[in-house]
């Protein structure tokens, strides 16, 4: 069975990117700064073993918005590593409201 673990900056008020982010902007004004930690990713240390974990996966899951605002990382983000993009579809198994959505996986 795999494991599954997430790796996300955020910060303490649980903002994932600075104020007004887009496409042409996707952190955000200032939202770079949630990411400082990685300066210290190649020194001994917490930074070093979260990255050392993340570089590690098999697979990156990102939601539709993340998945855009960073260009589907050019298509690889580590390793050549499939990216699955999370996203809603409607709900096909019967019985349930009209509209109504779970989630699936979607590989680009």
């Amino acid at each position: 069975m795999a494991i599954i673990r997430l790796y996300m900056t955020m910060s303490l008020d649980g903002y994932v990117a600075g104020p007004q982010d887009s496409l042409d902007n996707p952190m955000g004004i200032g939202g770079f700064r949630l990411f400082n930690w990685l300066s210290g990713r190649h020194k001994p240390g917490p930074s070093k073993q979260v990255y050392a974990e993340a570089e590690a996966s098999r697979a990156l899951i990102s939601g539709r918005r993340t998945y855009e605002h960073a260009d589907r990382w050019q298509g690889d983000h580590h390793d050549g590593v499939p990216i699955l993009r999370a996203k809603l579809l409607p709900d096909l198994r019967g019985g349930g409201e009209a509209g109504e959505r779970r989630e699936a996986g979607n590989c680009c």
